[in-house]
């Protein structure tokens, strides 16, 4: 048991997973969702100590309403899952595809060191204790209105692409947005939103991005590998498939002593196990 303060304020009592739950997750049929680990949560939870910004959050023993909380919290409580959970578990090695030369490596970070937390401001906390959105002034004059990110919002953008049948692509920039977006300028209707979201610019869409996450809270989740074989460095999202995720680290391999290190694997084709979604929310 562990007591895991996460980065909006919300500070919760967590306890190990059990071996059936990796098991569910493995065969879980949203492997590929940004939710795909929302099951585990309620196992996990023992009981809240402090609600943080929450007003529909309670000390004590009963749940949180999951779907509402924010991505950032539920992202820092499942870094917290892992390290209680598996030996070493702080320690988390995945596959990388060199884009230098194509040939597949292990990389391995250490989750308590590497990826720094970011913090909410307060401006958000008030926000989410006054159950009201953020708002926003691009640099061309456009007025945006916003939620912060939660699994809750999410569900209208996968409605949104499902009723496109795009249900099972990934996101894209546009898609993401519109998941957090309450008004632009005068615009409140969805539809109208999902047409002004369309007609704006890569630059004005990912200002946009921008400003939404640096009022939002959570992990940094964008890491640097190199491969050492051809010296290629790149930059990715930090892959959270539970395949891998709640997989135990490399026995054969100690921790690095830098903060991240390197190993080539021997296949260089790509396999069920190791494709996976990029996304980096639980």
């Amino acid at each position: 048991m562990i007591t895991q303060a996460c980065p909006s304020g919300l500070v919760l009592e967590l306890r190990p997973l059990r071996g059936s739950s990796i098991i569910a997750l493995s065969r879980s049929s949203s492997a590929q969702r940004d939710d795909h680990f929302a099951p585990i949560f309620s196992e996990v939870f023992s009981r809240c100590l402090d609600p943080g910004p929450y007003p529909f959050v309670a000390e004590g023993d009963a749940r949180p309403p999951w779907d509402r909380i924010l991505k950032g919290d539920m992202l820092s409580m499942l870094f917290a899952v892992r390290r209680i959970s598996l030996p070493r578990g702080e320690h988390y090695d995945f596959p990388v595809r060199c884009e230098g030369c194509g040939k597949r490596y292990d990389w391995q970070i250490n989750i308590e060191t590497d990826l720094p937390p970011q913090p909410l401001p307060e401006a958000s906390r008030e926000a989410i204790r006054n159950g009201r959105p953020l708002s926003a002034v691009l640099s061309d004059g456009t007025c945006v209105s916003y939620h912060l990110g939660t699994f809750a919002r999410d569900k209208l953008m996968r409605e949104k692409m499902k009723g496109e049948k795009r249900g099972d692509d990934h996101p894209t920039l546009v898609d993401t947005n519109y998941a957090q977006v309450v008004a632009i300028d005068d615009a409140t209707d969805q539809r109208k939103i999902w047409r002004r979201l369309n007609d704006m610019t890569m630059p004005q869409l990912v200002e946009l991005r921008q400003t939404m996450d640096a009022n939002d809270c959570g992990v940094e989740t964008l890491i640097a590998t190199r491969h050492d074989r051809c010296g290629w460095e790149q930059e990715r999202d930090l892959p959270l498939d539970p395949r891998t995720f709640l997989a135990a680290p490399s026995g054969g391999r100690k921790p690095a002593a830098t903060s991240s290190s390197s190993t080539e694997t021997a296949s260089t084709e790509p396999s069920d196990s190791t494709e996976m979604d990029e996304s980096n929310t639980p």
